[in-house]
């Protein structure tokens, strides 16, 4: 929860809590989520998260709230752009490979319903079938 625009931030939406680094303009209107593909083929996600990697996931990416925003980002050194902060937030808690575009993160996983997410899960935001921005749900608060 920070009044910068272009930082990591913890944001509340009619869904709950989540995390993401970009640039933000209005709601619907998200910009700034856009990186080189990975070098490596990211690992298959399993159906769902544990409840124990969930818990991982959410920690860590509240740890890093603050961080600075930067196109093609993926450290906490050098900032984060969404998926370079979704990749490094999987790969150091949950030990996953997650893709490093919010295209290739839109067919990672599955779809569900707002009323089962839960902590850890994706969120990616579309403009019809276009995804450009991505986060993860920290909670209902």
């Amino acid at each position: 929860m920070t009044n910068s625009w272009n930082r990591t931030t913890l944001r509340r939406s009619a869904a709950g809590w989540w995390i993401s680094a970009g640039l933000f303009g209005v709601w619907g209107g998200l910009t700034g989520c856009s990186t080189a593909p990975p070098a490596t083929r990211p690992d298959t996600l399993p159906a769902r998260l544990t409840p124990e990697q969930s818990k991982e996931v959410t920690v860590y990416a509240i740890g890093l709230v603050g961080t600075p925003y930067r196109w093609g980002g993926n450290t906490p050194e050098s900032g984060f752009d969404c998926s370079g902060l979704i990749a490094h937030v999987y790969q150091k808690s949950a030990k996953l490979r997650a893709p490093r575009t919010v295209a290739e993160l839109k067919s990672w996983g599955a779809p569900m319903p707002l009323n089962e997410i839960r902590t850890g899960d994706l969120i990616l935001f579309s403009k019809g079938n276009e995804s450009s921005h991505a986060g993860i749900y920290v909670g209902d608060g």
